[in-house]
């Protein structure tokens, strides 16, 4: 099973904040029967709510014969489509595709565009396709790694082929309405900027005004991974649908994001802030303009991805109502296994 199955019966009813999960309703039908609809909650009012199943179809059940409901643990199915999105909102310079293998290059610029996701079967057998990543990866001069969800049934195949595993990701995720509730609870505790005081560190004030632009700016840039990415500024706003955020203040960038929305999610990522400016709350700025801007534009849900040594950030968004929905392992030939990449964002 993958991810936590958390009941929500009469106990537990489904709330405003739950819109954007996957979730199970068993109600009574208006002859009597019993029914079970699994799907993900679009809206829900005091009158009814409605569902979205995978084939599209959106059910609407009125609240008054809703006998149980129950939050669903993503699937395998639900996290490789997760992970197919998460490469679009993340792009590579150069792809290809071997059958359902994903081969993508960045010219070394961010793990997770210089790695093969292996969504499903290859068009050759498994042993040829481990050669044809490890010659596409030497023709566009990095190394070869592949990027596998826990339980991949490629696991022993990529063993067998000297790939080894190594640093773990969670991505996390979360309904928008949920992350932006626990922000707005807290939003009186937290300000913006002030004149930094005697030691150095920026004071807190009320308000803090989020920029979002559609590309990356000088100013965000250089804060981007310490200025050290600056030259990806195109790849970074390649997705159809991309926002760059940052708080600033006398001409500096305090903190920044980035979001990309595709279908109902956003991803989350490139969320920094300044030593000086922590703990002001610009992290909660950031997100929720960010989440803002993409729930305008229809999504429902939000995920990210962190390394599991992170203690301070997977605590900052579990917070925040993100929960694991699956996790991947970098997979690296043998002899640079034990020197994983992790990206910042």
């Amino acid at each position: 099973m993958h991810g936590v199955s958390e009941p929500a019966g009469a106990g537990s009813p489904l709330q405003p904040t739950d819109v954007g999960s996957r979730v199970s309703i068993r109600f009574r039908r208006d002859d009597g029967l019993l029914a079970d609809v699994v799907g993900d909650l679009v809206a829900l009012d005091d009158t009814e709510l409605r569902l979205r199943r995978r084939d599209g179809a959106v059910i609407t059940v009125p609240r008054t014969l809703v006998l149980a409901t129950r939050r669903v643990p993503a699937s395998m199915r639900d996290i490789l489509a997760l992970e197919e999105l998460s490469g679009r909102t993340w792009p590579a310079r150069h792809e290809t595709w071997l059958g359902r293998w994903w081969l993508r290059a960045a010219g070394g610029f961010s793990a997770r565009a210089d790695a093969s996701r292996l969504l499903g079967d290859p068009d050759r057998p498994v042993a040829e396709a481990f050669d044809a990543v490890r010659a596409w990866y030497r023709d566009h001069g990095v190394e070869p790694q592949l990027r596998l969800v826990a339980g991949s049934r490629f696991e022993a195949a990529a063993a067998a082929a000297g790939f080894r595993p190594a640093t773990t990701i969670l991505v996390l995720a979360a309904p928008i309405a949920r992350v932006r509730s626990r922000i707005a609870e807290r939003s009186a505790r937290f300000g913006g900027w002030a004149e930094p005081d005697a030691g150095g560190r920026v004071g807190v004030v009320r308000t803090a005004v989020v920029r979002l632009e559609s590309r990356p700016w000088p100013g965000w840039l250089a804060m981007f991974r310490g200025g050290t990415a600056s030259h990806a500024a195109d790849l970074l706003a390649t997705p159809r649908q991309v926002v760059f955020a940052a708080v600033e203040h006398a001409g500096d960038v305090l903190a920044i994001g980035r979001g990309a929305r595709d279908e109902d999610w956003v991803e989350l990522s490139a969320v920094e802030v300044r030593p000086t400016a922590r703990r002001q709350g610009l992290a909660h700025r950031i997100i929720d303009a960010i989440l803002g801007w993409a729930g305008g534009l229809g999504a429902l849900r939000v995920f990210l991805e962190v390394a599991e040594a992170n203690g301070p950030a997977r605590s900052l968004y579990a917070q925040l109502g993100f929960t694991e929905h699956h996790r991947y392992r970098w997979w690296r030939p043998a002899e640079g296994a034990d020197q994983p990449k992790i990206d910042a964002g």
